[in-house]
């Protein structure tokens, strides 16, 4: 993800006139203006992330056909996916306040923007990590109640325009 950050970095600073040349991004519309910048993702191939945000998703490999996304109450497929890429540089990062800012409370596992605070590590720990890094942009699994990580450990749904994290299993 590295040299899509440095392509979105310098596309920012091309067109940016004040003093920092670091962009940030909304992370609800993908556009400049949000609280968290695009740096220091994981490494990944660019054509990889974009293949993966515009590749089929209809039929996986192992022939199972998701909802569609539309049913699934997803307006529009990449920008989520590219929320999917934000998020996991949140997670990657421990940027709890991005990640709790987009989390619909109450969960089961957490009540409470606070209690989510504090039990943070305890919640993400090395294994949801390691799902949430794994999933891939163009292999995201959803139904009636959103789109999910992994096999379920994360659901996501689309509420008024904003993607919210609504379960951690």
């Amino acid at each position: 993800m590295r040299p899509l950050i440095l392509c979105l970095l310098l596309a920012g600073w091309a067109c940016h006139s004040g003093p920092s040349t670091q962009k940030r991004y909304d992370s609800t519309t993908m556009t400049p203006g949000g609280k968290d910048s695009l740096s220091n993702g994981a490494p990944q191939d660019v054509d990889s992330l974009e293949a993966q945000i515009h590749a089929p998703d209809t039929v996986f490999e192992d022939g199972s056909r998701p909802t569609s996304w539309a049913a699934a109450g997803f307006n529009n497929p990449e920008r989520f996916k590219r929320f999917l890429m934000l998020f996991k540089d949140w997670v990657k990062k421990d940027q709890v306040d991005s990640i709790t800012d987009h989390v619909r409370f109450p969960l089961r596992a957490a009540g409470s923007p606070a209690w989510f605070k504090e039990r943070y590590t305890h919640l993400f720990t090395p294994a949801l990590k390691t799902a949430i890094f794994r999933q891939r942009l163009d292999r995201v699994f959803r139904n009636g109640q959103g789109a999910m990580i992994g096999r379920g450990e994360v659901w996501f749904q689309e509420i008024r325009g904003r993607y919210y994290v609504t379960a951690i299993n």
